[in-house]
């Protein structure tokens, strides 16, 4: 089976098995908490900032 997906819940819920394929090369093949290990260190730092008027 062949499944297309951004989600890694959707795909820890139905493989151990992950092949991931660039334009027909294969990226990776291997088990998905290998997976996590090499790129789950990678962590995104989210901002927001609140626009405050200037005093008068």
């Amino acid at each position: 089976m062949i499944l297309t997906s951004h989600d890694m819940d959707d795909i820890e819920a139905l493989t151990d098995r992950i092949l991931l394929i660039d334009t027909g090369t294969i990226l990776y093949d291997g088990s998905l908490g290998k997976l996590r290990e090499k790129y789950d260190p990678i962590r995104r730092l989210e901002l927001s900032f609140e626009r405050r008027e200037p005093p008068h």
